[in-house]
Parts: structure tokens; C-alpha cells; sequence
């Protein structure tokens, strides 16, 4: 049992680690401008600005590694980047279940469980993994009972450093403080005999408190916690539709995921000799439910759903495995620890990132990235000499026959995510100016307003894209329908590049719009 054990973990071990490094790189990962982009207006947080920073070294240190082709290079390293974040995030995760559970196979599922929705369009590979990794650290550190007193030191200095890595700070202190009520109120439950539980309350109120104070520790201060409140007043913000309920109707929330991880964990107390606690019961009735208000909440219960159904699954188990001692002795040995670990070592050298990392060579960027990046049109600007016309010949013909001095010049519009991208390409180059990409906060609300009313093909599409002198579209058909089908029939705008849903439509216009010159 205890060598069946072991190869069941390694196996879900090695099957995640290929899984994830070879997730396609989606555009989001490429975060837009690396400073402030022409059409952005409001100020921006200084806090939280290192998950989107990062990735300034990883590109330099892609373009040293490999100058001949950085961009590929950049999202080779991009995408190891992000699946070594989730790697760490799933493998603290299996520590925490293996905790709760007792058994690792059992907590293998529970880790399989919270990646499976990774592999049906869950969003990934933005600035979020780092706060999803730091939000599975704190929750590793505060499952036990009492809180240790080591993590009293421990859990302030990871809020400081939380808060200036990325804005869901805000997030951990809210488990913290869910956390404390549930105990509070097993502590009342449980009194005159709770001296256990008044110390376990005793530390997470001082760890709580000591957190807040941590968390102030960034560029903007405590303006940290206004500006989370002005966010979700900030109607650019409010229309993404990770902000949004999840929508029934619509797969891209997954509700079909989210009622899953309930009818689980309804299943498992049914069966469970025990029955959730005060705690878990404050977990679900607040992390459980975020998901209805916000999707973005999905991230983080499927992390905690595992939590709170493995322990019951272990105990049913337990029971019913009461007359088989045997049974419970199936746990691997230390000898076979040392060889799971070893075998996903060698996984994880074998991965695209590592080969690239040894060798040089990236793949190819169609390779890399996911099919709704505009790649084909970011080097097809960008090309010169002899790669000029091999990416996009159309483009090419038009912008050398209609364009002055041969070169595309005005505003494109995209897709938010495809924005992500381009910005990123084209940054600092400011005679093709990326209308829109996924910072809501700092551009202007009427102008965030009209990019979207235009991607939606609204009736006024034609004007706003004149006055704002938008020659170039690149958007994903399967997203923005009407937009597409407008171009698609449009005798002044010709079509370069369709993929269809999925990938990318690109158009430009014939006769393009400048401003006039002096």
C-alpha cells in the first residue's frame, strides 16, 4: 500500500508539473506598458507593484539569454514564470491537505481537484498568481490550533511583503479575520473548558492586528485598504468580468466548477462522522459565497474548497476503516519520499522553461503563446529589412502604399487582453498608441467607456474610432462578434488576419486617419 501510495502522488506530481508548463502563455501575462501608457489618466497604486514589475528583469534577462529572438524568449520565460508560481502554489497546498487529511494520496486528489479548472479557461498567468501563492502560505501557517508563536513573527513579514508584491493583501487579512470570528466563536461554545481556544483567538487577534499594521508598510501606506474600497466604486473596474457575478448563462465563469465544489463538500459531510465547525462554517458562508458577488473569488475557493472537504473525507474514511488497522498504515516511508521527490525534480528539469534556460533556444512564440495573441501583428510592426511582409504581407502592402513613409502609424484598438500584449511590444512608441489594456484604474472612465462601446460594435463604433484615429484592430472574433462581422463587411477597412473565435481578426484601413500636419 505504502509504494501504491507513493506512485499515486507522483504520478498527480509529474502530470501537474507537464500540465502546467505547457500551458499556452495568455496575453495577459505581458501586464501592458512598462510605465504609463498614453491614454492613462487617474493615479495608479504604487502598492502592489511588484507582481507586474517582475517582469521587467525576466524580459532583460530573456533578451541576454537568447538576443536573438527576445520576444520569444521573453514568453518562454513568462510562461515558466507563472507555472513555477502555480507549481508552488499547488505544492503548498498538498502540505496544508496532507496536514488536515493525514494521507497524502488524499491530498493529491485534493490538489488535482483545485488545478482541474486551470484546464477549462480558468484565468491564470497574471498578476494574481503571486497573491494566490502568498494567500496558500497563509493558509498553510494559520490551519493549525493554536497559531505557533513563531508565526506571530512570520505572518507580519509576509503582509509586508504581500502588500507591496500585489494588491490582494486585503484578501489574507480578511481570512484572518474570518479565521479569528470562527475561533472566537468556538472558543464561546466551548467555554468553561476553552483554554485552547481562548489562546488560539488571543494569538490570531494580535496576528491579525500585527498583519494590518504590516501591510501598511508600502509606498501609499494605509491608503493601501481606500484604495481597495474606491475599487470596487470604479465603474471601468466594475465591468470586467471578473468583478462581475458569475453569470448561469455563460461558461467562462464556470459555475458549473463552483456548484460542483459545493455538491462535494455537501456529499463529504454527509458522509463524515464529524461535522464542519463554527470556522469552516464562517470560511464557507464568506469565501464560499464570494464567487456569487465576484468571479475573481473563484480563485481562491477553489483552494479552500479542498481544505474544507479533506478533512471529512479522511475521517469517513477513517471510520470506515475502523476494523482494518492495517489499512492506515499506507503511508509512504522516507525511502520513498527521497524518490517521489527526485522523480519531480527530473520533471520539472525536463519542462520547456528548463530546456530553454540550458540550451538558448525558445520555441517558437506560435509555440509559446495562447492562439488569441496578436503576435503575427507585434512583428509585423515591429519588423525591418528583410523580415518586413513575412508575417502579415497585407499589412505590409497597405502601410508601405498608403501610409507615409511607408510605416503603420495611429491608434489600435484591441481586445483588453490583447492589449496586454501589444502595449507591451509597442511601448514608449507613442505613434502607435494601444487604446486599452487590463488596467481600468488608471484609464479615464469616459475613455475606457468608448474603447468598450466600440469594441462592442456599437453604432457609433465608425466615429470612435475616427476620432481617435484608430487604423489598426486586433481583437478576438469569438469575444467582440459584432465588432468582427462590422470589419469583416466594411469596404474601408480590409481584414489581414482571421483565425476565427479563438484567435485573432486583425483589419486595418485602407485610407488611414492622421492628424494633420503643421
Amino acid at each position: 500500500m505504502r509504494f501504491v501510495s507513493a506512485l499515486f502522488q507522483v504520478i498527480v506530481g509529474v502530470a501537474l508539473l507537464v500540465f502546467l508548463f505547457g500551458l499556452p502563455l495568455r496575453p495577459v501575462a505581458w501586464g501592458g506598458p512598462s510605465g504609463a501608457g498614453p491614454f492613462e489618466e487617474g493615479r495608479e497604486s504604487r502598492a502592489g507593484r511588484w507582481s507586474r514589475d517582475v517582469r521587467l528583469p525576466l524580459a532583460r534577462f530573456a533578451e541576454f539569454r537568447s538576443p536573438d529572438q527576445p520576444l520569444a524568449a521573453t514568453a518562454e520565460t513568462l510562461a515558466g514564470f507563472h507555472a513555477l508560481l502555480a507549481a508552488a502554489r499547488f505544492g503548498v497546498l498538498w502540505f496544508v491537505l496532507r496536514r488536515l487529511g493525514g494521507r497524502g494520496a488524499l491530498a493529491a486528489i485534493g490538489v488535482a481537484a483545485a488545478a482541474l479548472p486551470l484546464a477549462f479557461a480558468a484565468p491564470r498567468q497574471d498578476e494574481a498568481d503571486v497573491g494566490l501563492l502568498l494567500f496558500v502560505i497563509v493558509v498553510a501557517v494559520t490551519t493549525g490550533s493554536p497559531v505557533r508563536r513563531w508565526a506571530l513573527v512570520a505572518l507580519p513579514a509576509l503582509f509586508a511583503f504581500w502588500a507591496n508584491a500585489h494588491a490582494s493583501a486585503v484578501v489574507g487579512l480578511a481570512w484572518l479575520a474570518v479565521l479569528t470570528a470562527g475561533r472566537a466563536v468556538e472558543w464561546w461554545r466551548s467555554a468553561p473548558d476553552g483554554e485552547t481556544n481562548r489562546r488560539a483567538v488571543g494569538r490570531l487577534v494580535l496576528a491579525l492586528g500585527l498583519c494590518a499594521a504590516a501591510a501598511c508598510l508600502n509606498p501609499d501606506g494605509p491608503r493601501l485598504f481606500a484604495d481597495a474600497f474606491r475599487a470596487t466604486k470604479n465603474p471601468n473596474i466594475a465591468s470586467l468580468p471578473d468583478w462581475q457575478p458569475i453569470d448561469f448563462n455563460k461558461p467562462a465563469g464556470m459555475p458549473w466548477a463552483y456548484f460542483t465544489t459545493l455538491a462535494v463538500l455537501f456529499v463529504a459531510q454527509l458522509l463524515a462522522p464529524r461535522v464542519l465547525g463554527p470556522g469552516p462554517m464562517f470560511i464557507l458562508l464568506t469565501f464560499g459565497f464570494w464567487p456569487l458577488v465576484q468571479q475573481r473569488g473563484s480563485a481562491y475557493w477553489f483552494l479552500i474548497a479542498p481544505c474544507l472537504t479533506v478533512p471529512l473525507v479522511a475521517s469517513a474514511l477513517a471510520n470506515l476503516t475502523a476494523s482494518r488497522p492495517e489499512a492506515t498504515d499506507a503511508e509512504p516511508t522516507p525511502r520513498w519520499r527521497w524518490v517521489a521527490a527526485g522523480v519531480l525534480v527530473v520533471s520539472l528539469l525536463t519542462t520547456p522553461a528548463m530546456r530553454w534556460l540550458v540550451t538558448g533556444r525558445p520555441r517558437s512564440i506560435e509555440d509559446v503563446v495562447e492562439a488569441d495573441t496578436p503576435w503575427r501583428v507585434a512583428l509585423e510592426l515591429t519588423a525591418e529589412r528583410d523580415e518586413a511582409g513575412r508575417f502579415l504581407p497585407q499589412l505590409r502592402t497597405i502601410t508601405q502604399t498608403s501610409y507615409p513613409g511607408g510605416r503603420y502609424r495611429g491608434a489600435i484598438l484591441c481586445g483588453d487582453a490583447q492589449g496586454d500584449f501589444l502595449a507591451w511590444v509597442l511601448d514608449e512608441d507613442n505613434t502607435r498608441p494601444v487604446m486599452t489594456y487590463t488596467r481600468p484604474e488608471a484609464l479615464g472612465q469616459p475613455h475606457w467607456a468608448e474603447t468598450h462601446r466600440a469594441l462592442e460594435g456599437h453604432g457609433d463604433w465608425w466615429e470612435i474610432l475616427g476620432r481617435h484615429q484608430v487604423n489598426l484592430v486586433a481583437i478576438d472574433p469569438g469575444q467582440w462578434l459584432k465588432l468582427a462581422d462590422r470589419l469583416r463587411t466594411s469596404p474601408d477597412w480590409l481584414v489581414v488576419q482571421d483565425d476565427g473565435p479563438g484567435g485573432i481578426l486583425a483589419a486595418v484601413r485602407r485610407l488611414p486617419k492622421l492628424p494633420i500636419e503643421p
